[in-house]
């Protein structure tokens, strides 16, 4: 009689448990339905969502990367612990001068861009108010929590501030020991080495033409 008690408490537990779990995922279920039904109504009726697309695709700003990244694997602790970070940047910059070049260039226009966008970015519509929220059947703080949302989502922000990270790395010959540290650039500085490997190309270049015209007029 005591057992089949116990047995009677044991699947009672475990009914409620599973009873509960049933009733969380159904309210968890029904509560992403709202929201997605939610989000769906605002980006059919936000005015200001609307505009905001259709001023996106009025401006093209240039693809730049936040971060670019340079990274170089060490043979000894004593190589990493003295390990020139600058070197490493300025070789990088020297090799791919080309490619500095244009983030320079994508940098200056989407600068020139920016101020545009923001300016009409000023002149969109207003956030809906609750007589919109209620003409399309969503509460207020739904809709006016998925519209602050996707406004934030979709608004650009082009790259104007690029960064460099120049990276090491050592492992100890046993892989025990890892070791990694990092120094990072800002486009100023970037620029620094860039000009100063534009001027040392024009001193070579410079030279070579000197030692041409004297070649020249000895034959």
């Amino acid at each position: 009689m005591f057992e089949d008690k116990s047995i009677q408490i044991i699947f009672g537990v475990i009914f409620c448990i599973i009873l509960i779990v049933f009733i969380k995922n159904m309210v968890g279920f029904l509560d992403q339905k709202r929201n997605y039904r939610a989000m769906q109504i605002v980006k059919n009726t936000s005015l200001r969502y609307k505009a905001l697309i259709e001023l996106n695709d009025s401006f093209h700003f240039c693809d730049i990367e936040r971060i670019y990244i340079f990274s170089k694997n060490v043979k000894s602790k004593a190589q990493f612990d003295k390990f020139n970070y600058d070197k490493l940047f300025e070789e990088k910059v020297r090799k791919l001068m080309l490619v500095s070049k244009e983030i320079m260039d994508n940098v200056k226009k989407n600068e020139e861009l920016l101020p545009h966008y923001n300016e009409q970015l000023d002149k969109l519509p207003l956030y809906a108010g609750i007589s919109e929220a209620k003409m399309n059947k969503v509460t207020y703080k739904l809709y006016s929590k998925w519209e602050r949302k996707l406004i934030e989502e979709s608004t650009l922000h082009p790259v104007i501030e690029p960064k460099w990270e120049c990276s090491c790395y050592y492992i100890s010959p046993k892989g025990r020991n890892r070791y990694s540290s990092k120094r990072q650039y800002s486009l100023e500085e970037m620029k620094y080495y860039y000009d100063k490997n534009v001027e040392q190309e024009e001193k070579v270049c410079t030279k070579e033409y000197q030692r041409k015209l004297m070649t020249d007029s000895q034959s």
